[in-house]
């Protein structure tokens, strides 16, 4: 069930929500049950077989998370991630190892059919988050159905943003069952439908097509591979920064307040500046739980890049068993090494001495988002060969003379005016959590931005409604989110 669906807009969600609020009025320690209830029911109206299996998953997690908080043994620590990683590896690259296994050594052999269960990584990491801080004392003793509210809390459970418990455990105990937060959750909402529905499907009938055509060998024109590349960059903004909007104002219905993912990425002028924006829960489970085990920067640069290529190659392969994500998680370890090396040795500083630091912001920031959206043709394409043709195409590499182009030139609108976006309005951070911190805000005015700020006020609530309206009658019925795959 999508959020952007009927189904859930105009019957899951309007009767989890009375439900939610008749409950919480009679008897508000019951409104988590309502919840754990309506949670269930939303991830079994995929597969009901996999609710069960993902609940004994769960209550086996749970079972060793108490005993991790109370022993601070590390054989249960090591056995339960150990159990979630098993469970990741089976069901995520079971064709991705038999297939590699099968190519290396020559032989074949049938494979057995196996679903990916819906939401499995952000699943599995927020177990093995939760493991971890039960051991490093940050997580104490809870009781089940806490903890099984905490694992299947609807708004975040398929694509995230990854919670740990320790932030949103004290949330989910003590949920006052009310609609204060209705409006702005609405209003939040909204902003992600209208991302979704409008901007993210509309931009990506200019990048599947061209990403289609390479996929069958046909030989790109330079302006099709780029703007193919730059509309998929915008559509996985937008359609995962729409994910999270809808999760965020979803979570804030029922009074939780769930963390932000994306802060103005595309405005980022360099990898690592980029990466504090994109998908931040991922980017600080990575840190926290992987490179700063790996021992981080603290023995040397050597160990310091060794470990970002570590971390970026796991951080590609979670995101899809292929090595066209592996190469994309290679590709942005690479920038980052180089974007260390850069700024340790103080290059940046001299350039901003010779050419002015407004031109030296400029040429990063270009310089920034070419090596993203190179990157990005990786991450979408179906194959390595047609990644590697749009690569060159883009690239001037291309010995072959290109076709005719592809697209009608209708493209260079879109890109224009959502560049435009990406880089001079708001975040919905800015907009919804005034006074929040930022890497860096966009070109508007600080005080315009915060005229724009979210307030309960008739202008937002009739914006909000027509963002909603909007945003529905725009709902293609064949739409999905695209993080729902991994």
């Amino acid at each position: 069930m999508l959020f952007s669906s009927v189904e859930f807009l105009f019957v899951f969600l309007p009767a989890c929500s009375l439900a939610y609020l008749i409950v919480g009025r009679l008897h508000r320690p019951s409104a988590a049950f309502v919840l754990i209830i309506f949670s269930l029911i939303f991830y079994a109206t995929w597969n009901y077989k996999y609710c069960i299996f993902l609940l004994v998953l769960a209550s086996i997690n749970w079972k060793l998370g108490n005993r991790i908080a109370e022993t601070k043994s590390r054989g249960a620590l090591a056995l339960g991630i150990a159990i979630n990683l098993a469970n990741l590896g089976f069901f995520k690259y079971y064709y991705f190892i038999g297939d590699t296994v099968r190519a290396v050594m020559g032989v074949s052999a049938p494979y057995i059919d196996i679903i990916l269960p819906l939401g499995i990584s952000f699943f599995t990491f927020q177990k093995i988050a939760f493991l971890i801080d039960s051991y490093r004392g940050e997580v104490g003793k809870v009781k089940f159905l806490e903890f099984i509210l905490f694992v299947f809390f609807f708004p975040q459970l398929i694509a995230g943003p990854i919670v740990r418990a320790k932030n949103i455990m004290p949330q989910l105990r003590s949920l006052k069952g009310d609609s204060s937060g209705f409006l702005l959750g609405l209003s939040i909402f909204s902003v992600g439908l209208v991302k979704k529905a409008i901007i993210a499907d509309g931009i990506a009938r200019y990048a599947n097509p061209v990403f289609a055509a390479a996929g069958s060998g046909y030989h790109l024109h330079p302006s099709d591979a780029w703007s193919a590349a730059i509309a998929f960059a915008f559509q996985i903004y937008f359609d995962f920064s729409g994910y999270t909007d809808m999760a965020i104002g979803l979570g804030k219905m029922f009074g939780v307040e769930l963390p932000r993912n994306f802060a103005s990425p595309y405005q980022a002028r360099s990898i690592i500046d980029f990466w504090r924006r994109w998908h931040i829960t991922l980017s600080s489970f990575l840190r926290d739980y992987l490179y700063f085990p790996l021992g981080g920067s603290r023995r040397g640069a050597f160990t310091q890049y060794r470990n970002i290529m570590i971390v970026m190659l796991l951080g590609g392969l979670w995101h899809g068993a292929g090595w066209t994500f592996v190469i994309w998680g290679g590709l942005h370890g690479v920038y980052l090494v180089v974007n260390h090396l850069w700024r340790d040795c103080g290059a940046g500083c001299i350039a901003v001495r010779h050419i002015g630091k407004n031109l030296y912001g400029l040429l990063a920031w270009l310089l920034t988002s070419a090596a993203v959206t190179v990157a990005w043709v990786f991450f979408r394409a179906g194959s390595l060969s047609s990644a590697a043709h749009m690569a060159s195409v883009m690239l001037g590499l291309s010995t072959v003379s290109p076709f005719a182009p592809i697209l009608d030139g209708s493209q260079y609108v879109w890109l224009a005016l959502l560049l435009s976006i990406v880089t001079m309005l708001p975040n919905s951070n800015e907009l919804f959590r005034p006074g929040a911190a930022e890497p860096e805000s966009g070109l508007l005015p600080s005080k315009l931005v915060a005229a724009l700020a979210w307030r309960p006020c008739l202008q937002w609530t009739l914006a909000s409604v027509l963002m909603f309206v909007t945003g529905v009658l725009f709902m293609a019925s064949d739409s999905r989110f695209l993080y729902f795959q991994f």
